[in-house]
């Protein structure tokens, strides 16, 4: 008769690569004996690329965005590996950002956000092993608007003569109109003589702009105080 006993075992990643020699001796109630010798080779099974992103992320606009993609692979721990893993872009990139190659190797989004930038982009990544495995990944990244000041682009006329007709075309700006969607307004008050008045009063694509006008009579030379 025979008898028959099972030889298991569950190989590990650390496993992979290696080569094991078995040997099986047998030897029966007389002293005979016979022996198997063999050897086992742990083969790897592809294990697939994994992303660790960030899901949201939030910046202002104004600011720097340095954003490091990080992706790890199993196989790359096996001995003797020769595992290379490749990200790049898949979709979603705004122009303002640009993927590369960093210091350490690593891919690496960066860019600097300005105020026409602000807005939500889902930007997408893949990575590929040298296996031919694909995988991809994405996160969302929100520019908000930071409050820009207003700025006044014009300096007023300081002297004006007697019955002289007197005009100052006055502007200011603001970043934030440039922002879609934002409901930016802007607000403002003149002190001024009796003689002068606003006219004209106009929306800009980044600001606003009016017309101080008037013509002094019975008056000298004077300077002009405007506060906005």
């Amino acid at each position: 008769r025979s008898i028959e006993r099972v030889l298991e075992g569950t190989p590990s990643l650390e496993h992979v690569g290696r080569t094991y020699g078995v040997t099986i001796n047998v030897t029966d109630k007389f002293g005979g004996s016979d022996q198997e010798v063999f050897s086992v080779a742990v083969v790897n099974v592809n294990d697939r690329p994994e992303f660790a992103l960030e899901a949201s992320q939030r910046i202002y606009d104004g600011e720097t965005y340095r954003y490091e993609i990080e992706v790890s692979d199993l196989d790359e721990e096996i001995y003797e590996s020769e595992e290379a893993v490749k990200v790049s872009l898949r979709r979603g990139l705004p122009s303002w950002l640009l993927m590369s190659k960093n210091s350490s190797g690593n891919q690496e989004i960066v860019g600097d956000a300005t105020n026409g930038d602000v807005g939500s982009y889902t930007i997408e990544v893949m990575a590929t092993d040298a296996n031919g495995e694909v995988v991809t990944g994405d996160y969302t990244l929100t520019v908000e608007n930071r409050n820009d000041v207003p700025k006044i682009l014009t300096t007023g006329v300081q002297e004006v003569t007697e019955n002289k007709y007197y005009r100052y075309e006055f502007e200011v700006e603001d970043a934030d109109f440039k922002v879609e969607g934002d409901s930016e307004a802007l607000y403002y008050s003149v002190s001024k003589p009796d003689w002068l008045r606003i006219e004209n009063e106009r929306a800009t694509d980044e600001g606003q702009r009016f017309d101080l006008v008037g013509t002094p009579t019975d008056h000298a030379v004077k300077e002009l105080s405007q506060v906005v």
